[in-house]
């Protein structure tokens, strides 16, 4: 009986919802669950990924929508910073099965070969995902996107690090002194401040670019020095904050600004705000993540 009258209550609450909106019911239930599933991505992002991304408490603290706020993407970060996870890449994925055997793919054959998908399943996959730890944010990339990207399997390809470069020559983003200074952060004097003091990567540095003044934001982002707390350098770090700030404070529907989450207080099983990847994951999948998604359980080496 009690929890005949909760679902009676939470099928009130919907209906009501329902006549407000004055849209069709089929309208109602695609919008409902369009919002819901847009606010599982902003809490999955901001409180799970970039406090691994950027440290803890990078972003200040949500104090509500700002009208003067301007939400839209920067250049330097579409074009430039949001491509060091280029570097993160893995040279195989693999597939896990319940008993613990995997099989390891080659990425470079792996390129538009949804079949193996479709054939498999996406269990394995994730299971493999979950296994499997990130590279580290360098300035380094695997083969697999250097030089065979997109590239039909047993064929050469295109170069990523090459194109993110000239991508943003083209879209006219600066040099990483020229955008540091534009942020509020000093120029680097010379490479190997640039570097950390990485002797070996400030030579490769200075044989490539006659000046520090000349070095791409992409390339130049990569070679810094991990921020407190994170696995980015300050550069990358500074713009990425500033980005999903203004994403967060310039949204009048973010999550915990929208009245619509408020009605729904009591018909959510879930409090949005707990939502996990580890959550969407076990909710669509046989997968079972013993701790974050985002953080690797027992990994296989291969």
């Amino acid at each position: 009986d009690v929890l005949d009258d909760g679902n009676g209550r939470k099928a009130d609450k919907l209906n009501e919802l329902f006549e407000e909106s004055g849209l069709s019911r089929g309208d109602f239930i695609y919008e409902s669950a369009r919002r819901l599933v847009g606010a599982k991505i902003q809490t999955i992002t901001y409180n799970e990924f970039l406090p691994l991304l950027l440290g803890k408490d990078a972003l200040a603290e949500y104090t509500g929508y700002d009208e003067t706020v301007e939400p839209g993407i920067f250049t330097e970060f579409s074009t430039g910073v949001f491509r060091f996870g280029h570097t993160m890449l893995s040279p195989q994925l693999l597939q896990v099965e319940e008993d613990g055997s995997y099989e390891a793919v080659a990425l470079r054959d792996a390129f538009f070969q949804p079949s193996k998908i479709m054939e498999d399943g996406v269990d394995s996959l994730l299971k493999g995902l979950e296994s499997q730890q990130a590279q580290a944010v360098d300035n380094f990339l695997i083969d697999d996107v250097r030089n065979f990207l997109f590239g039909p399997p047993g064929a050469g390809g295109f170069d990523l690090a090459s194109l993110n470069i000239q991508r943003g020559r083209e879209n006219g983003v600066a040099d990483i002194n020229t955008v540091r200074n534009a942020i509020g952060l000093s120029s680097y004097t010379d490479f190997d401040e640039l570097t950390g003091g990485n002797s070996e990567l400030a030579a490769k540095f200075a044989s490539v670019y006659d000046s520090i003044d000349d070095v791409d934001l992409w390339i130049g982002g990569l070679a810094e020095q991990d921020v407190n707390g994170g696995v980015v350098g300050e550069t990358i770090s500074a713009i990425i904050i500033q980005q999903f700030t203004n994403l967060r404070d310039g949204d009048r529907f973010y999550f915990e600004n929208d009245p619509y989450f408020q009605e729904l207080e009591g018909i959510i099983d879930k409090n949005i705000d707990k939502v996990s990847l580890a959550d969407i994951i076990e909710d669509n999948s046989d997968v079972k993540i013993v701790a974050s998604a985002f953080t690797v359980n027992n990994p296989i080496v291969v």
